[in-house]
């Protein structure tokens, strides 16, 4: 599985709120902020997953049998986002 991440900083940095936290568990499965998301590998496209995840899971397509993922990330101002550099890892 390889994950791209889209950043957004949270508007109010006074929120405190935690900055997502990414598990992958196995190669089409992946938690994120305590919820599991799961892929069938043999789909090759999620055109829905958006909305499907309520924009958690921005996009989602294999790739020479490989699931390629973008995920928003959030993140607070305190710790920004060194993590991403803007492709798939």
């Amino acid at each position: 599985m390889k994950i791209k991440s889209s950043p957004q900083r949270y508007a109010d940095p006074a929120s405190h709120e935690p900055d997502t936290a990414i598990t992958i568990v196995d190669q089409w499965t992946v938690q994120i902020d305590g919820e599991m998301y799961s892929f069938d590998e043999t789909d090759v496209a999620w055109p829905t997953i958006s909305a499907d995840t309520n924009g958690v899971i921005q996009e989602a397509h294999m790739e020479g049998g490989e699931l390629y993922i973008t995920i928003l990330r959030r993140y607070s101002e305190q710790t920004g986002c060194p993590w991403d550099s803007g492709a798939y890892q």
